[in-house]
């Protein structure tokens, strides 16, 4: 009987090298020219949708990882500076000018916004992470729940309040060149200080066995 368990015990432990041995090994990489950063802006009481985007995003930062998607995301950086109504899309030129002009020209030197993933918990296919994001000298963690798909599209969404950012004369020049275009059918023009923020890239995984 000692024998026998003995030998199952043995049996157990070989197979559990080889498992080990020949464990699938994963390598996760982010495709930089991929990564999207997209917003939505809220006008009216009604709430009325407004979506934009920042078609040029500079990814610094090792581009590859093995075995963790999570370090892969913590040790990229990104950085969007908006030089001009050009860096901003809104489908609506004029409104790209005067979001550039009544709102971000007003930042504190450059326009820039910057920002970094850190404590991404969850799987690969879904979880939480905080977004360390700073625009106007200022700097903020921001919530974030993040999902993985089977083509390797990565998304990224999570809320922002302005007004936080120390942006409130901003953000009243801008409302006050809006109050018309930003009155509802009740005739109470309002501007929302949240704005949802989308961040999309390519996360590809590619493992040996």
């Amino acid at each position: 009987m000692k024998i026998s368990t003995a030998f199952s015990s043995l049996t157990l432990a070989v197979l559990a090298l080889n498992s080990s041995a020949f464990a699938e090994k994963c390598n996760f990489s982010v495709d930089p020219g991929s990564v999207q950063v997209s917003w939505t802006a809220f006008k009216t009481m009604q709430k009325v949708a407004v979506n934009g985007a920042f078609p040029q995003v500079a990814v610094k930062g090792k581009l590859t990882h093995q075995n963790s998607m999570a370090h892969l995301l913590q040790q990229l950086t990104a950085q969007i500076e908006i030089s001009g109504p050009s860096s901003i899309k809104t489908g609506n030129p004029g409104r790209d000018q005067t979001l550039f002009e009544h709102f971000f020209s007003h930042f504190k030197k450059t326009p820039t916004l910057k920002g970094q993933f850190l404590d991404v918990k969850g799987k690969e296919t879904e979880g939480e992470l905080m977004l360390k994001l700073s625009l106007n000298e200022k700097t903020k963690m921001v919530p974030m729940k993040y999902t993985r798909d089977e083509s390797g599209t990565f998304q990224a969404t999570g809320s922002i309040d302005v007004l936080e950012f120390g942006l409130n004369d901003t953000f009243d020049d801008l409302h006050k060149t809006c109050e018309v275009l930003h009155k509802g059918p009740d005739g109470v023009s309002k501007t929302w200080p949240g704005v949802d923020l989308k961040i999309q890239a390519k996360v590809e995984r590619k493992c040996n066995s």
